[in-house]
């Protein structure tokens, strides 16, 4: 019996997928973002693990903005201040 090769996604997956592209498209800002979570999906072939992967890589960069945010409200505040 021989294997078949899936060729062709379904019509939902390619639905999903245009969305994707038509998002990136809008926000090309995300592409980074988007390039990762597929570099995980790819290289992640279990579905809970990659699901980790993806929470864990999105967790540190909410990490990182949120710095950046903490950052600009005491610029700011400061600037308030000065007023």
């Amino acid at each position: 019996m021989a294997i078949k090769t899936i060729t062709e996604e379904s019509p939902e997956i390619e639905r999903l997928k245009a969305e994707i592209q038509n998002l990136i498209a809008e926000h090309p800002e995300l592409a980074v973002l988007q390039a990762e979570i597929d570099r995980i999906r790819e290289t992640t072939f279990d579905p809970l693990e990659r699901l980790n992967s993806i929470f864990c890589y999105i967790g540190e960069n909410l990490h990182t903005l949120r710095e950046g945010f903490d950052e600009i409200k005491k610029i700011a505040s400061q600037a308030n201040g000065k007023s």
